[in-house]
């Protein structure tokens, strides 16, 4: 299922009766995306007065691992 960052913390709370997700992935999470990032860092061109946005696909497991799927150079936005 895919679902938004603040959909995915409210359905943590309501299922497991604690902030799963500050407590524990939110760590976890950031580490992987600066370790994705650090390992391509010189693969991406610069370009001035641009930006580029990434979508991160993070899966997370029944023990509370997370596992980095795919990133995307061109993310679709995500409607709920």
């Amino acid at each position: 299922n895919m679902c938004s960052r603040d959909e995915f913390i409210n359905y943590l709370k309501n299922q497991y009766k604690k902030d799963i997700y500050h407590d524990i992935l939110e760590k976890k999470i950031n580490t992987i995306l600066r370790l994705t990032i650090d390992s391509a860092k010189d693969q991406i061109e610069h370009r001035d007065n641009s930006y580029e946005i990434f979508g991160f696909d993070l899966m997370v497991d029944e023990n509370f691992n997370v596992w980095l799927i795919e990133v995307n150079s061109s993310p679709a936005t995500l409607h709920t």
